[in-house]
């Protein structure tokens, strides 16, 4: 994908497997300027930036509650909560759609805030749970004997030891949410302004001729250079925050 984004359409056409026998950026040109593609590109970075945020904030809260609070049904609430990562998101569709309709927020960006959150707790409550479930009680004590309260502890304490399993939440929803597909094809599909980059790619790429497949590789490309160069910069955080679960 990546070599065959820097050869002319006669060289894929020749071979498509040979490298670039002289590389060139026109078909990345091509597609940067493109307005359609800034357009799905800052959509694609608001809704993961909103919706990473909020579910980062909620998991961390939610996992807080559940490993150290003494909540009545706290194990059972957490069994619920993981049960959602045996449901499909497939099975969803067509209440979601529904309620989106009745919401008045269907072709709207917004609308992919609701599954794209829901969809990440489970996940992250389940990190970040396991995480505060090993952390030592006595800090939490120290801090309860020096007058801090529970959100105290929380903001102040709680919150920068669960850097790595925070990042390791961030980084995997980052990853799943940049690349979704199937939610923003069926809740924003009739609003091409709306268009997460995955749906407009797709968008940009059935519009081209049958000879503009270097334009095509350079804008699957272009949507994949963020998330793999973020995994490339915190991969050795993920591996270390996710062997710490096992």
């Amino acid at each position: 994908m990546v070599y065959s984004s820097f050869k002319s359409n006669s060289e894929l056409a020749n071979n498509i497997w040979a490298f670039p026998t002289s590389p060139s950026f026109d078909a990345f040109r091509s597609v940067i300027e493109v307005p359609e593609f800034k357009a799905y590109f800052s959509n694609s970075l608001i809704i993961t930036i909103i919706s990473v945020g909020f579910l980062t904030i909620v998991a961390a809260m939610a996992a807080f509650a559940l490993a150290r609070l003494r909540i009545p049904g706290a194990k059972m609430l957490l069994f619920v909560f993981l049960a959602g990562l045996m449901i499909p998101p497939h099975v969803t569709l067509i209440p979601l759609y529904s309620m989106l309709r009745d919401l008045g927020l269907l072709n709207k960006l917004i609308a992919l805030f609701f599954p794209y959150v829901g969809f990440g707790l489970p996940v992250s409550i389940y990190i970040l749970h396991t995480f505060i479930s090993q952390m030592p009680i006595d800090l939490e004590e120290a801090a309860r004997l020096d007058g801090a309260s529970y959100v105290r502890f929380f903001w102040s304490i709680l919150l920068p030891t669960l850097s790595p399993a925070l990042v390791t939440v961030v980084i995997i929803n980052v990853i799943n949410i940049w690349n979704e597909y199937l939610f923003s094809l069926t809740f924003v599909s009739g609003n091409s302004e709306a268009y997460p980059l995955p749906l407009g790619v797709y968008s940009m790429v059935i519009s081209f001729s049958s000879i503009q497949y270097n334009r095509a590789f350079s804008a699957f490309t272009l949507t994949a250079i963020p998330v793999l160069l973020l995994f490339y910069l915190m991969q050795k955080r993920i591996i270390k925050s996710l062997s710490g679960t096992i």
